[in-house]
Formats: C-alpha cells, sequence, structure tokens
C-alpha cells in the first residue's frame, strides 16, 4: 500500500471505531482505534521511502517484525524525539499516549468495558492532542 492509502485506512478505523463505541461495540471499537494508530505510524513510515530507491533490507524486515507493536512504529517513523517532546510539551497527549501505548493487536481478543473504550477511542481521536492528530502532524 502506498502511504495515501494508509493515511485513509487510518481515518477509515477512527470514524469506525467511533461509531462503534457509538453502538456499544466496545471490543471492536477499542481494537480499531489502536489499528487507527497503526495505520498512521506506517504512513509515516512510507513517507520515508523514496522512488527509484530500494529500500534497506533490515529496515523493511523490522517494519514486518514489528507491524503491530506501536511503539517500535513510533521508532521506525523516526518519531521517538518528537514523541517525547510532545509528552513533556503536553499533559493531555501523554495521559492519551499512555492509554494508546498499551493497545497490542491481541486486545481484538480481550473483552473491554465501555469507560475502556470510551477512553482508547478518545485518545485516538481527540481532535487537539490525541495521538491520530499528532501524527498526523508529522505524516
Amino acid at each position: 500500500m502506498i502511504r495515501d492509502d494508509w493515511r485513509q485506512k487510518s481515518r477509515i478505523f477512527a470514524r469506525s471505531a467511533q461509531l462503534l463505541l457509538r453502538g456499544g461495540e466496545y471490543d471492536t471499537a477499542y481494537y480499531l482505534s489502536g489499528v487507527a494508530v497503526e495505520c498512521a505510524l506506517k504512513a509515516k513510515i512510507a513517507s520515508s521511502f523514496r522512488a527509484n530507491d530500494l529500500p534497506d533490507k533490515n529496515f523493511v524486515t523490522q517494519i514486518y517484525g514489528n507491524g503491530h507493536k506501536l511503539g517500535e512504529l513510533v521508532k521506525l517513523g523516526q518519531l521517538a524525539a518528537a514523541l517525547a517532546a510532545e509528552e513533556q510539551a503536553s499533559a493531555a497527549f501523554r495521559a492519551y499516549w499512555n492509554t494508546v501505548k498499551a493497545w497490542e493487536v491481541e486486545s481484538r481478543y480481550k473483552f473491554w468495558t465501555a469507560a475502556e473504550a470510551t477512553n482508547m477511542v478518545t485518545a485516538v481521536t481527540h481532535r487537539r492532542t490525541g495521538v491520530l492528530a499528532w501524527i498526523r502532524r508529522h505524516w
């Protein structure tokens, strides 16, 4: 997929998570929120590839090997310093990131309460200080 596809998927999953949350589908809302972040981070990583350049094999292997680990994707997207700076600057963002970074692909098999799902969806989609808003400023 190209960068714009990852961006579009991120938006679709975030919107779907919000709709599912409103419909009381807490488990899927929680899970899709994390997928939205994963896709956004992959969009950021995709921006590092250049046309007509063969990407470094080790870098590509790391992307696929850590494809669902948000913290690793932050590093691979060269966002670690920006993340630390944003956490320092914004207590709200720091709280949101702490919620989001706990997500894992295995979240899809767990049961989540209304409060947990609401916290996750909000942490991902909050317009100003949510994790997606932050990633979008860098992609």
